[in-house]
C-alpha cells in the first residue's frame, strides 16, 4: 500500500478513537454532595459557618450546583442571604458555601441554617444531599423585655360600631421588632359578635407598645354585654409580666326598650312516685317576645335530683314569639318510705332580665312507699267520739262501745282494750276514773273535747269533742265514731 494512503487511514482511525473517548466521556455525569465543614457560627464574635459541595470524576470542566436554603434563622436577618447555587471550577472537585451570621439585638437562642442540594442534568445526587449549620445567639436571657397587655378601651358597643383596644407593651430595648402571641377568649363570638383577631401582634422598631383593636359586629340579637379576653402566650423572645390578661365589653344595641321581668309560678305544685305524676314550673317575662331569652335558675329542696326526680339544668330558653317556658319535674321512683318531699326553683339575676317578686316557686313530690293502712292494728291512735269525762290510757277504742272495759267495782279506771287501741268511743257517759262503777268506763284521757285520731304512729291526734281530761298518749276529737289509722 503506498505511503499516502496508509498516513490517510492513520488519520481516520485517530478520529475515530477520539470520537468514542469524547462520547464516552460526555456520557458520565459528576456524583455531587453537601457536608457542613464548620457547622458553628456566632452573632457577635464574627465567627462564620460553611458548607462544602463536591464532585466526583472528570474535573476538566467547571459544575455549578443548585442548592435550597432552610433552617429556624432568617436570610437577612440572622444571615447574609445565600444565592442559591454555587460554582466548582475547572480541575477543582469542591466549592465551599460561607454562611455569614448578621448580628441583632433579639434574645432567640441557637437558630440554624439548613442547604438542600437540588437535583439537575448536569450531575446526580450522591448520598448526603442535605446538611445543616447552627448560629449561636449573643444576647443574654437578662436582656429580654418585659410585656404585658391591658385594656386600654374596655367599651365597645353595637351602636355606632364604637370599638375597644387592648395595648400590649413591652419593656427594655426597641431596636429590634418584638412579635407577641396571645389567645383570645370571653363570651362574644368572633366573627358575629367582632371581627376575628389574628393572635399576634408586632411591636414596631422604636417603639414601646402595640394595639389590638375590637371591633364590633352589629346583630339582632338581644344578648346583653358580651366580653372579650386577650391572654399573652409564652414565648423564647420575651417574658409575660404579671398584667397577663386583659378583657372589653362589648355593649348590645339589640335589648327591648325595658328589660323582661321574669317570674316563677308553680303551676302543677303536686308530683307523685306513683304513676308517675309529673310537676310543673311556668317561667313567664313581660315585654318583648322577638327574641328568645335564656333565664337561668338554681335549685334547692328537700328532694334529690338523680334519685328522687330527673336532675334539671340550670337555663330555661323562653322561645322567640312566646313569654313563657315551662320546666317539668318528673318523680323517680325508689323504696324508700321518705314521705313528701319538695323540689324549690330560684330564677338567678341576669343582664338579660330582671327578677320580679316571684322569684321562687316549690314542686312537692308524694311518696310512693308510704302504707296508708285504715285498719284497726294497733298503733296507739284513736278516736274517742264521746261526751265522756275522765282519765284516757293510750288511745283505746274500737268503734261505738264495742271494747269498753270496766275495772273492779270501786278502782275506776279501763284496761288496756284486746283489740287494737284504735278506735272511737260514742259512748255519753259521765265516767269518773276516780270514782269506778263497774258500768261502762273507758280509758278517757282527751285532753280537751273528746275525738281522739291518730297520725303517723305516733300517738298523736286532735282533741275536738266535748269531754275533758288529760291526754298522756293522743289527743281526742269528740265526734262519735270510732276509726283508727296510721
Amino acid at each position: 500500500m503506498r505511503p499516502k494512503i496508509r498516513f490517510v487511514l492513520a488519520l481516520v482511525m485517530a478520529s475515530l478513537v477520539f470520537s468514542i473517548i469524547a462520547v464516552v466521556q460526555a456520557q458520565v455525569t459528576p456524583s455531587v454532595t453537601i457536608t457542613a465543614t464548620d457547622a458553628t457560627a456566632g452573632e457577635g464574635d464574627g465567627n462564620t459557618a460553611a458548607f462544602t459541595i463536591m464532585r466526583t470524576d472528570d474535573t476538566t470542566d467547571a459544575l455549578t450546583v443548585s442548592y435550597s436554603v432552610g433552617g429556624t434563622a432568617t436570610a437577612g436577618s440572622d444571615y447574609s442571604t445565600l444565592t442559591g447555587s454555587v460554582t466548582i471550577p475547572v480541575g477543582a472537585s469542591s466549592a465551599v458555601i460561607t454562611v455569614i451570621p448578621l448580628d441583632d439585638a433579639v434574645i432567640e437562642g441557637p437558630e440554624t441554617v439548613i442547604a438542600t442540594l437540588i437535583a439537575d442534568a448536569g450531575y446526580s445526587i450522591g448520598g448526603q444531599n442535605s446538611a445543616p449549620i447552627t448560629i449561636e445567639d449573643d444576647e443574654e436571657a437578662s436582656d429580654l423585655p418585659v410585656i404585658s397587655v391591658s385594656a386600654t378601651d374596655a367599651g365597645a358597643a353595637e351602636a355606632g360600631l364604637d370599638p375597644g383596644s387592648f395595648t400590649v407593651t413591652r419593656t427594655g430595648s426597641t431596636a429590634a421588632v418584638l412579635t407577641i402571641n396571645y389567645s383570645v377568649g370571653g363570651s362574644a363570638t368572633a366573627g358575629s359578635d367582632y371581627s376575628t383577631l389574628t393572635g399576634s401582634v408586632t411591636i414596631p422598631v422604636g417603639d414601646g407598645n402595640a394595639t389590638i383593636a375590637v371591633s364590633p359586629l352589629d346583630d339582632t340579637l338581644a344578648e346583653g354585654p358580651e366580653t372579650v379576653m386577650v391572654t399573652l402566650i409564652a414565648n423564647a423572645g420575651y417574658v409575660i409580666g404579671s398584667q397577663s390578661s386583659a378583657t372589653a365589653a362589648i355593649a348590645d344595641n339589640d335589648q327591648d326598650s325595658t328589660l323582661s321581668v321574669v317570674t316563677i309560678a308553680a303551676t302543677d305544685a303536686n308530683a307523685a312516685e306513683a304513676g308517675p305524676d309529673t310537676g310543673m314550673f311556668a317561667i313567664t317575662r313581660t315585654g318583648g317576645i322577638v327574641n328568645p331569652l335564656t333565664v337561668n335558675y338554681s335549685v334547692s329542696g328537700t328532694a334529690t335530683a338523680g334519685s328522687d326526680y330527673s336532675a334539671l339544668s340550670t337555663s330555661a330558653t323562653i322561645p322567640a314569639g312566646s313569654s313563657v317556658a315551662v320546666i317539668a319535674i318528673s318523680p323517680l321512683s325508689d323504696a324508700s318510705t321518705e314521705g313528701s318531699e319538695t323540689v324549690i326553683v330560684t330564677l338567678t339575676p341576669s343582664a338579660n332580665y330582671s327578677v320580679g317578686s316571684n322569684a321562687s316557686a316549690t314542686v312537692t313530690i308524694a311518696d310512693g312507699d308510704q302504707d296508708n293502712d285504715d285498719g284497726d292494728d294497733g298503733d296507739n291512735h284513736g278516736d274517742d267520739d264521746g261526751d265522756d269525762r275522765g282519765n284516757t290510757r293510750p288511745g283505746w277504742g274500737c268503734g261505738d262501745r264495742n271494747h269498753e272495759h270496766s275495772g273492779p267495782s270501786g278502782r275506776g279506771g279501763d284496761k288496756e282494750s284486746p283489740c287494737d287501741r284504735h278506735g272511737d268511743d260514742d259512748d255519753d257517759d259521765d265516767n269518773d276514773n276516780n270514782a269506778g262503777s263497774a258500768d261502762s268506763q273507758e280509758s278517757n284521757n282527751g285532753n280537751g273535747k273528746g275525738h281522739d285520731k291518730g297520725h303517723n304512729k305516733d300517738k298523736s291526734g286532735h282533741d275536738d269533742g266535748n269531754g275533758r281530761g288529760n291526754s298522756n298518749n293522743g289527743s281526742g276529737n269528740g265526734n262519735g265514731h270510732g276509726r283508727g289509722r296510721h
